[in-house]
């Protein structure tokens, strides 16, 4: 792992174990076997301190291009959000399901598919006892089903707080431009980070 790519702050000894996790996850032979999987490891960034995980489906391009979670359109759509309710991008953990750019015979993005999003849950269950977050956030429905391990209907879980494990789990749609230029979504992304505020001050 090049450690001059990471963008991590906090406890040292919690950066160590995360770049441990993300060693193992980045050498194994079920993404190093996968030909529908782009080549680059998209790390975490952030807080390993942070009380908030944030956690999307998969990087995309622009993220693989930069080696960094939402930094394409969809994350200057989250950093709107997150500015809007008084939130610090730094301060958070943001995380993916899935560390490698899936895509399609066309070489388009794709969500990850079960196998792909099962084999990433392993590490990123490794990652999130690491970190130890008050809150996760799941961005989307994949994120969210893979997670908490069954099939989601965003519209009767939005805002709705989940239990994995010892973990709370707060479920908001993803802030991809097909969403965000929806207006009652733009607003239900927001109401759900102005939640968030509310819920980590209150466990």
């Amino acid at each position: 792992m090049d450690e001059s790519i990471l963008k991590l702050k906090g406890d040292e000894n919690k950066i160590k174990k995360i770049i441990e996790i993300f060693n193992a996850e980045k050498n194994d032979e079920f993404f190093l076997k996968n030909n529908r999987i782009g080549r680059i490891f998209v790390p975490a960034t952030g807080n390993v301190d942070a009380k908030i995980a944030l956690i999307g489906e998969a990087p995309g391009r622009d993220e693989e291009k930069l080696r960094e979670p939402f930094v394409g359109k969809a994350g200057m759509n989250l950093n709107y959000v997150l500015e809007k309710v008084g939130l610090n991008r730094n301060e958070l953990y943001i995380t993916n399901i899935f560390k490698f750019r899936p895509f399609d015979n066309e070489g388009k993005n794709r969500k990850p598919n079960a196998k792909e999003s099962s084999r990433g849950l392993f590490y990123l269950k490794k990652e999130l006892k690491v970190i130890n977050p008050r809150l996760i956030v799941c961005l989307g429905a994949t994120a969210a089903s893979t997670l908490l391990g069954k099939s989601i209907s965003m519209r009767s879980s939005v805002n709705q707080l989940f239990s994995l494990d010892s973990f709370k789990v707060l479920i908001t749609y993803h802030p991809s431009p097909f969403n965000f230029n929806r207006k009652e979504l733009q607003q239900s992304i927001i109401e759900s980070f102005q939640l968030i505020k509310e819920i980590v001050n209150q466990i």
